[in-house]
């Protein structure tokens, strides 16, 4: 490991085809996410965690045929059983193509908004041991806002790629990265190279 080393991981959301791509049934950020050039963005974003050691974590939402375990009584995710959505083993759950995953890079599947819902991702972090996270993806209102959240009453250091994140609208994207500003710190891609080593919580 260099620089920052296991303190820092980070963790991708939800750039699956059925979110972000054009032809996806929940893709309402996708004009969004092409015009913010969001998925460049976030290979860019990988491609600097790898040349410092920090671990990569992508995160996706998905379920089974029959939606067992979907939360019950959610609007949304009832929205995604009637258009058959977010069903693993489907075009809609595989990963963007344009994505860069490598072969080292931890993969999650998780059951809500959140990353961390039942995804066992917060188990893996507790063996690795990083103390800052580094988030990104789609929406932000949903499931970055709800990861930051979740991470943040875990204790992590929590920091959000401002540039690597999309919602259906600018004003939702802008609200959600207020909120994230309160529970972390907001920063752009290009700050990654500058990222000092194990810094201090600014929340």
């Amino acid at each position: 490991m260099n620089d920052l080393g296991p303190c820092a991981c980070l963790v991708v959301i939800d750039l699956i085809n059925d979110i972000v791509g054009d032809a996806g049934a929940m893709a309402a950020s996708s004009g969004a996410v092409r015009q913010r050039g969001i998925i460049a963005r976030t290979n860019e974003a990988v491609r600097v965690a790898r040349r410092r050691g920090w671990p990569v974590a992508w995160v996706r939402v998905g379920f089974s045929e029959d939606y067992r375990e979907a939360p019950q009584n959610s609007p949304i995710f009832e929205h995604a059983k009637k258009s058959e959505a977010l069903r693993l083993g489907t075009w809609g759950t595989e990963w963007h193509p344009d994505v860069e995953i490598g072969i080292d890079d931890a993969r999650f599947v998780k059951k809500g908004i959140s990353a961390f819902f039942r995804s066992g991702l917060g188990e893996w972090l507790e063996g690795i041991g990083p103390t800052h996270l580094i988030v990104s993806g789609v929406s932000s209102m949903m499931a970055v806002e709800a990861t930051i959240r979740d991470a943040h009453d875990r204790g992590y250091a929590c920091h959000v790629l401002e540039d690597a994140c999309a919602a259906p609208q600018q004003l939702l994207h802008e609200s959600a990265m207020r909120i994230c500003g309160m529970l972390g710190r907001v920063i752009q891609v290009s700050q990654l190279r500058d990222f000092p080593n194990c810094p201090e919580s600014e929340t």
